[in-house]
Protein backbone atom coordinates (compact mmCIF):
# COMPACT_ATOMS: atom_id res chain seq x y z
CA UNK A 1 0.00 0.00 0.00
CA UNK A 2 1.00 3.37 -0.61
CA UNK A 3 1.96 5.44 2.32
CA UNK A 4 1.96 8.99 1.01
CA UNK A 5 -0.71 11.05 -0.70
CA UNK A 6 -1.91 9.73 -3.58
CA UNK A 7 -1.99 13.17 -6.06
CA UNK A 8 -4.61 13.11 -8.94
CA UNK A 9 -3.28 15.67 -11.82
CA UNK A 10 -5.17 15.27 -15.33
CA UNK A 11 -6.95 18.56 -17.47
CA UNK A 12 -10.31 19.68 -16.32
CA UNK A 13 -13.06 16.89 -17.00
CA UNK A 14 -10.94 14.04 -16.71
CA UNK A 15 -12.51 12.77 -13.37
CA UNK A 16 -10.03 13.77 -10.65
CA UNK A 17 -12.81 14.78 -8.39
CA UNK A 18 -15.50 12.09 -9.03
CA UNK A 19 -12.54 9.40 -8.61
CA UNK A 20 -10.74 11.03 -5.50
CA UNK A 21 -14.54 10.71 -3.81
CA UNK A 22 -14.27 6.95 -4.80
CA UNK A 23 -10.72 6.68 -3.71
CA UNK A 24 -11.47 8.37 -0.35
CA UNK A 25 -14.02 5.75 0.69
CA UNK A 26 -12.14 2.58 -0.50
CA UNK A 27 -8.85 3.28 1.04
CA UNK A 28 -10.37 5.73 3.96
CA UNK A 29 -8.29 8.47 3.32
CA UNK A 30 -9.18 12.09 3.67
CA UNK A 31 -9.86 13.86 0.33
CA UNK A 32 -8.19 17.53 -0.62
CA UNK A 33 -9.40 18.99 -3.69
CA UNK A 34 -7.20 21.96 -4.66
CA UNK A 35 -9.72 23.92 -6.31
CA UNK A 36 -12.21 23.90 -3.72
CA UNK A 37 -9.54 24.62 -0.46
CA UNK A 38 -8.33 27.82 -2.63
CA UNK A 39 -12.16 29.00 -2.93
CA UNK A 40 -12.78 28.09 0.50
CA UNK A 41 -9.80 30.37 1.66
CA UNK A 42 -10.27 33.35 -0.41
CA UNK A 43 -14.11 32.94 -0.66
CA UNK A 44 -14.59 33.09 -4.27
CA UNK A 45 -15.10 30.41 -6.48
CA UNK A 46 -12.17 29.70 -9.15
CA UNK A 47 -14.04 31.75 -12.23
CA UNK A 48 -14.70 34.93 -9.61
CA UNK A 49 -10.60 34.39 -8.53
CA UNK A 50 -9.64 34.33 -12.10
CA UNK A 51 -12.29 37.17 -12.84
CA UNK A 52 -10.76 39.42 -10.21
CA UNK A 53 -7.34 38.02 -9.77
CA UNK A 54 -6.63 37.27 -13.37
CA UNK A 55 -4.86 33.06 -13.64
CA UNK A 56 -1.42 34.71 -12.09
CA UNK A 57 -3.17 35.58 -9.03
CA UNK A 58 -4.86 31.94 -9.45
CA UNK A 59 -1.52 30.64 -9.42
CA UNK A 60 0.21 32.17 -6.70
CA UNK A 61 -2.72 30.98 -4.40
CA UNK A 62 -1.95 27.49 -6.16
CA UNK A 63 1.64 27.35 -5.23
CA UNK A 64 1.23 28.16 -1.53
CA UNK A 65 -1.56 25.63 -1.35
CA UNK A 66 1.16 23.21 -2.51
CA UNK A 67 3.63 24.39 0.01
CA UNK A 68 0.50 23.43 2.72
CA UNK A 69 -0.67 20.20 1.81
CA UNK A 70 3.75 19.00 1.73
CA UNK A 71 3.18 19.63 5.37
CA UNK A 72 0.71 17.06 6.03
CA UNK A 73 1.93 14.50 8.39
CA UNK A 74 -1.25 11.68 7.42
CA UNK A 75 -1.92 10.83 3.33
CA UNK A 76 -4.59 12.07 1.94
CA UNK A 77 -5.55 12.14 -1.83
CA UNK A 78 -5.27 14.82 -3.21
CA UNK A 79 -7.06 16.20 -6.43
CA UNK A 80 -5.70 18.88 -8.12
CA UNK A 81 -6.76 21.55 -10.90
CA UNK A 82 -5.79 21.12 -14.06
CA UNK A 83 -2.58 23.63 -14.01
CA UNK A 84 -1.17 22.37 -10.96
CA UNK A 85 1.65 20.83 -13.01
CA UNK A 86 2.84 23.87 -14.12
CA UNK A 87 4.38 24.71 -10.84
CA UNK A 88 7.92 23.48 -9.75
CA UNK A 89 6.76 23.11 -6.53
CA UNK A 90 4.53 20.39 -7.34
CA UNK A 91 6.66 17.55 -7.67
CA UNK A 92 7.18 15.88 -4.19
CA UNK A 93 3.91 16.22 -3.12
CA UNK A 94 2.80 12.64 -3.36
CA UNK A 95 2.34 9.23 -6.04
CA UNK A 96 0.88 11.01 -8.84
CA UNK A 97 -1.54 9.26 -10.94
CA UNK A 98 -2.62 11.01 -14.39
CA UNK A 99 -5.82 10.43 -15.75
CA UNK A 100 -5.14 10.70 -19.29
CA UNK A 101 -8.69 11.47 -20.91
CA UNK A 102 -9.46 11.92 -24.46
CA UNK A 103 -10.42 15.83 -25.41
CA UNK A 104 -13.74 15.05 -26.99
CA UNK A 105 -14.41 12.19 -23.98
CA UNK A 106 -13.67 15.36 -22.04
CA UNK A 107 -15.95 17.71 -24.04
CA UNK A 108 -18.61 15.12 -24.01
CA UNK A 109 -18.80 14.87 -19.51
CA UNK A 110 -18.87 18.45 -19.31
CA UNK A 111 -22.53 20.38 -18.80
CA UNK A 112 -23.54 23.68 -19.65
CA UNK A 113 -22.69 24.52 -16.19
CA UNK A 114 -19.50 23.17 -15.99
CA UNK A 115 -18.17 25.29 -19.20
CA UNK A 116 -19.71 28.32 -17.11
CA UNK A 117 -17.46 27.81 -14.15
CA UNK A 118 -14.04 26.87 -16.13
CA UNK A 119 -12.84 30.19 -17.20
CA UNK A 120 -10.36 28.51 -19.83
CA UNK A 121 -12.96 26.26 -21.44
CA UNK A 122 -14.49 29.36 -22.81
CA UNK A 123 -12.63 29.46 -25.80
CA UNK A 124 -11.96 25.77 -27.72
CA UNK A 125 -9.42 25.86 -29.99
CA UNK A 126 -7.43 27.40 -27.05
CA UNK A 127 -8.88 24.96 -24.65
CA UNK A 128 -7.19 22.10 -27.28
CA UNK A 129 -4.24 23.84 -27.08
CA UNK A 130 -3.74 23.96 -23.92
CA UNK A 131 -5.05 20.59 -23.28
CA UNK A 132 -1.93 19.49 -25.94
CA UNK A 133 0.58 21.85 -24.53
CA UNK A 134 -0.78 19.93 -20.73
CA UNK A 135 -0.44 16.31 -22.19
CA UNK A 136 3.23 16.17 -22.07
CA UNK A 137 3.57 17.92 -18.51
CA UNK A 138 1.12 15.51 -17.44
CA UNK A 139 2.57 12.33 -18.90
CA UNK A 140 6.29 13.77 -17.64
CA UNK A 141 5.29 14.07 -13.86
CA UNK A 142 3.31 11.46 -13.66
CA UNK A 143 4.33 8.09 -11.40
CA UNK A 144 1.48 6.03 -13.13
CA UNK A 145 -0.86 6.97 -16.15
CA UNK A 146 -4.70 5.86 -15.68
CA UNK A 147 -7.07 5.73 -19.22
CA UNK A 148 -9.63 7.46 -17.58
CA UNK A 149 -11.76 6.96 -20.81
CA UNK A 150 -13.29 3.75 -19.72
CA UNK A 151 -15.22 5.84 -16.81
CA UNK A 152 -15.14 5.78 -13.24
CA UNK A 153 -15.38 2.24 -12.36
CA UNK A 154 -11.97 1.30 -14.56
CA UNK A 155 -9.90 4.50 -13.59
CA UNK A 156 -10.76 3.10 -9.43
CA UNK A 157 -10.03 -0.29 -10.16
CA UNK A 158 -6.57 0.73 -12.40
CA UNK A 159 -5.39 3.28 -9.41
CA UNK A 160 -6.49 0.61 -6.75
CA UNK A 161 -4.57 -2.09 -8.31
CA UNK A 162 -1.33 0.51 -8.71
CA UNK A 163 -2.01 1.23 -4.57
CA UNK A 164 -2.27 -2.77 -3.58
CA UNK A 165 0.67 -3.94 -5.54
CA UNK A 166 2.91 -1.32 -4.75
Amino acid sequence: MINEHLVLIGFMGSGKSSLSQQLGIALKREVLDTDVLISEKVGLSVAQIFEKFGEEGFRMLERNLLEELKSLKTPHIISTGGGIIMHNNFRGLGKVFYLRANFEVILERLSAYEFQKRPLLKDLQKAKELYLKRQVLYEKNADFIIDANGGLQKSLEQVLEYCLTD
